[in-house]
């Protein structure tokens, strides 16, 4: 007779790589980064897998941590379970086979709504058998969800130094320095900075230092006063008011450029540009997927 392998009783293949991580170096803080989680979201992993067994799989002290028999039984087995997922997903790929599957992605909401949404019909003709479903925030937020495992993968041009993660370049990021045309400010100098108001996203200035990052001698511009909008969508707005200037994305308002509804204020100057990425943990089995996802949005050209 076969096995009953209902979802209530086969364990979750990360809650199994979370137990096989702890039981190799029997540090959580290690052990969560070794995978890509918080210590939090870790110790959640391992609550939930004890309570789905029924049992603990370790013996927790203020100083140390070890398997209990329990834990030293079930070990060879998650390892035998997480290499013959592996061996699946390869199998899959080596031959051929075509498997459903679902891939939970994070974006901002204006790139979503602008490239994401409007290409998923084609990235679905590309591959059928694979489903996309989405979720949005900030790219601090998407990092924290994607640490915690509740994204697959992420799309942001925020830069990121964690070596567990896989990054993908999909599309170059280019900028401009704008304001609206009642402004009448031509070609900006710092000297006229004092005079007008900033409008950012963040505290730090992200999208500014584009510009100020690409200055030849770091000269430093002083501006009136800050409005910091949270969204690219809100400063977009705000500049279109006349309220101040803006660095943004060339792809989110290169319509309003063309209709002369903003104009750009830095047309002797170079922006830096950045890259749109496909970002993933290391640890994930279906990376190939991931890799193959990548390619494809490297194919659809941004809106």
């Amino acid at each position: 007779m076969s096995p009953n392998l209902s979802p209530l009783n086969v364990p979750d293949l990360v809650n199994l790589q979370c137990f096989v991580a702890l039981s190799k170096s029997l540090s959580f803080k290690e052990s969560a980064a070794s995978v890509a989680l918080s210590p939090a979201a870790f110790s959640d992993r391992i609550r939930k897998l004890e309570e789905q067994l029924g049992s603990a799989l370790f013996e927790r002290t203020t100083r140390r941590v070890k398997l209990t028999q329990f834990g030293t039984q079930l070990l060879p087995h998650a390892q035998e379970l997480l290499n013959s997922a592996a061996r699946w997903v390869e199998a899959t790929n080596l031959e051929g086979i075509q498997v459903p599957y679902a891939i939970r992605l994070g974006t901002r909401f204006e790139l979503g709504m602008s490239w994401i949404v409007p290409s998923l019909n084609l990235l679905k003709s590309m591959n059928t058998q694979r489903t996309i479903s989405l979720k949005w925030g900030t790219d601090q937020e998407l990092l924290r969800m994607l640490n915690r495992g509740e994204i697959d993968a992420l799309i942001s041009s925020v830069r990121v130094r964690q070596r567990s993660l896989n990054i993908l370049a999909l599309h170059r990021e280019d900028y401009v320095l704008v304001s609206a045309p009642s402004l009448n400010l031509g070609n900006l100098k710092a000297q006229e900075a004092s005079q007008l108001v900033l409008i950012d996203t963040e505290e730090e200035l992200p999208l500014f230092r584009y510009f100020s990052e690409s200055l030849p001698n770091g000269e430093p511009w002083l501006f009136k006063g800050y409005e910091l909008m949270g969204t690219i969508a809100a400063v977009r707005s705000r500049v279109l008011e006349g309220v101040g200037i803006a660095v943004l994305p060339l792809y989110f308002v290169k319509d309003d450029l063309e209709i002369g509804a903003l104009t750009s204020i830095a047309v002797n100057h170079t922006l830096k540009h950045d890259f749109f990425r496909l970002i993933w943990r290391e640890d994930l089995i279906y990376k190939t997927a991931l890799s193959e996802l990548a390619n494809d949005l490297q194919t659809v050209p941004l809106a």
